[in-house]
């Protein structure tokens, strides 16, 4: 299963920190980033979420969990914060 959100407002060196403290902490769950907008001064970072286990079931739980802290972290940091419908 795989997440996909936008987040508007911050570099991808300052996001890179906060992703790195979550991934310690949902070792399951793949986190990629894609920045975007960096040239036209608006800095866009593409994130996707992907779960690397067979549990089916608790996919769901820990992507949401995952994108859960990721929103809300970079959110304090002034982010704005865009989710794809799944």
């Amino acid at each position: 299963l795989e997440r996909i959100f936008k987040v508007h407002g911050i570099p991808e060196s300052e996001a890179a920190k906060v992703v790195k403290d979550i991934k310690k902490q949902f070792k399951i769950v793949y986190i990629k980033s894609h920045p975007r907008g960096y040239m036209e001064g608006k800095p866009t970072i593409l994130f996707q979420l992907s779960y690397l286990g067979e549990d089916q079931k608790n996919a769901k739980i820990e992507l949401e969990n995952v994108m859960r802290e990721l929103i809300s972290r970079l959110s304090s940091l002034g982010a704005k914060i865009e989710v794809e419908q799944e």
